[in-house]
């Protein structure tokens, strides 16, 4: 895939995302009042009660996004109690914790790897040992964008809400090393991004599986 038209997958997945966790985390606050919880199930129920079929996400219905759903494995966290929690901790923690594992992982190579043509090896200038240029390359991306979101929204420079509620979001995202999320923040803010180096393109396929995972799991803890 040519690195322009990862950007569009990008915004498509993390379109979607934002909406379930959104969506999830409206509903959460509800918990807080029983007597809002006890009629929103009731609703629900009866809502639900004729369509119990399995959440099919509409990223399957792209070529590209159902190609990395079917092809890359990833990690499957330990099974979750099916009780919903009065907060998204341990849904954020579990992606944490998967995006974490892609660090570990990065220096095997995956069974369903995406071609990239244009990975070589690379060496240090100074003591010429082998070293893993994707890395560095990937936290100098979350570095550079999260200062460009900073400078457009940090609560001390901006009082707009929005903006600022943006940055919240890039801060969680920026602790989780999400780097789509943290892309997908300045695509909202329309901040321009440098053409993608093509050895960003793995990791960011792989970003891409496990927040399909993620959103799959918000959907069925829901249910």
């Amino acid at each position: 895939m040519e690195a322009e038209n990862i950007f569009h997958k990008i915004e498509k997945i993390m379109r979607e995302y934002e909406l379930i966790e959104n969506e999830e985390r409206n509903m959460n606050s509800q918990t807080n009042n029983p007597d809002e919880t006890q009629n929103h199930f009731q609703n629900s129920t009866k809502k639900n009660a004729s369509s119990r079929e399995e959440y099919v996400p509409s990223f399957m219905s792209d070529e590209f996004l159902s190609f990395l759903y079917k092809n890359i494995h990833i990690e499957q966290p330990q099974e979750q109690p099916t009780v919903v929690e009065k907060s998204t901790n341990t849904t954020n923690s579990t992606t944490s914790e998967q995006y974490s594992n892609l660090e570990k992982n990065s220096e095997a190579e995956p069974e369903n790897k995406i071609p990239d043509n244009n990975k070589s090896n690379y060496k240090t200038n100074n003591n010429e040992q082998t070293v893993h240029p994707e890395k560095s390359i990937f936290q100098q991306w979350i570095d550079k964008y999260y200062k460009k979101i900073a400078i457009k929204c940090h609560p001390d420079k901006v009082k707009d809400k929005v903006k600022q509620s943006l940055f919240i979001k890039t801060q969680m995202y920026k602790e989780q090393s999400f780097l789509i999320g943290i892309l997908y923040q300045c695509m909202i803010l329309k901040i321009e991004i440098d053409p993608l180096p093509s050895i960003l393109i793995q990791r960011i396929c792989e970003e891409i599986r496990v927040t399909q995972e993620k959103m799959i799991r918000l959907k069925r803890f829901r249910r």
